[in-house]
C-alpha cells in the first residue's frame, strides 16, 4: 500500500514520476473485465488534506502437486480537492483475479468516478459514474450513474456521521442468463467513523441500501466494518467484515457473500 498526502498539492518532479509510474501500473492491471463497493470507506475524512493517492498491487503464484493457482489484485484510490475545498474529485479502481488451469475462480473489476460539491458545512451535492464486472455472481457488466445529496449529521473531534441519498440509473448484463436490462434505483447510505485511545484506534462502519423504485422487494445491502489500530506512526493493524446481499440477481436467485479480512496498512 502506497499513500501520498499533500495539503497544498504542489507536486515536485519525483512525485510526478511516482504518479506516472502508479498510473501505468493501474492501466496495466485494469486491462481486463465488482459488485456493490463501499465508496464511503475510501473517502478522506479531512478538510485540510487536498490530495491523496494510494495504491496496492499484489501478485502470487503457487504450484501444489501440479495444481497451479495464479492471483493478481490491484486497489487504487485518488482524491483531489480544489483550493477553496468546495470541489472534490474521487477516483477508485479495484481488480482481483484468481485463476486455476481449468477456470477463473474469481474475476472482479470495479472503477468509480465521483464529483462532490460542498454547498454548506452540512450539505453536499454528489454525482457519480461507475463500471463493474463480477463473473462469480454472473454479472458480465454493470454500469451505473446518478446524483444526489450527502449530509454531515455529526461532526465532533473524534466522531463523524454521514447520510446520503441519490437517484441511480443502472444497466446490467449477463450472457449466462441472457439478461440485459436498464433500471432505476435509489442509493442510500449511513456512515460512522470514530477514533479512540488517543487517535490510535479507529472504527469505521457503513451500510448501503439500494432498492428498485418500481419494486422495493428488489434491493441490495452492503455492510462494511473496519477496525484499525495504529502500531507506530505509519503502520496500522486492520481487521474487518464485509457483507453483501442481493435479493434479485440475473439467475433469479438471492446471492450473498461474507468476507472477513486481516491486514496491515502502511501510509506516508
Amino acid at each position: 500500500m502506497l499513500e501520498l498526502r499533500n495539503a497544498d498539492v504542489k507536486l515536485q518532479l519525483p512525485m510526478k514520476r511516482s504518479f506516472i509510474l502508479l498510473l501505468c501500473l493501474f492501466l496495466f492491471v485494469s486491462m481486463a473485465q465488482a459488485q456493490l463497493v463501499n465508496i464511503e470507506s475510501r473517502r478522506i475524512k479531512s478538510d485540510s488534506v487536498r490530495f491523496v493517492l494510494s495504491d496496492g498491487i499484489s501478485f502470487s503464484y503457487s504450484d501444489n502437486n501440479g495444481k497451479d493457482l495464479l492471483q493478481l489484485s490491484n486497489n487504487l484510490s485518488c482524491q483531489l480537492k480544489s483550493r477553496n475545498l468546495r470541489h472534490i474529485y474521487l477516483f477508485l479502481n479495484k481488480y482481483k483475479w484468481v485463476k486455476t488451469k481449468s477456470d477463473d475462480f474469481i474475476n472482479i473489476f470495479f472503477a468509480h468516478l465521483r464529483y462532490n460539491y460542498k454547498f454548506t458545512a452540512v450539505t453536499r451535492l454528489e454525482s457519480f459514474v461507475q463500471y463493474q464486472n463480477n463473473r462469480v455472481l454472473d454479472v458480465d457488466a454493470r454500469v451505473v450513474y446518478g446524483a444526489g445529496l450527502r449530509f454531515k449529521v455529526l461532526n465532533h473531534e473524534n466522531l463523524w456521521a454521514y447520510l446520503g441519498t441519490a437517484y441511480m440509473r443502472e444497466y446490467e448484463r449477463s450472457h449466462k442468463y441472457n439478461f440485459n436490462l436498464w433500471q432505476h434505483r435509489s442509493s442510500n447510505y449511513v456512515s460512522l467513523v470514530s477514533k479512540f485511545s488517543d487517535q490510535k484506534l479507529q472504527l469505521s462502519a457503513t451500510m448501503y441500501f439500494q432498492p428498485l423504485y418500481t419494486d422495493m422487494r428488489d434491493y441490495r445491502i452492503l455492510l462494511d466494518m473496519e477496525l484499525a489500530y495504529k502500531i507506530i506512526k505509519n503502520i496500522a493493524f486492520t481487521t474487518g467484515v464485509d457483507y453483501f446481499f442481493d435479493s434479485e440477481t440475473p439467475s433469479g436467485m438471492r446471492q450473498y457473500y461474507l468476507h472477513t479480512k486481516f491486514g496491515c496498512k502502511i501510509s506516508w
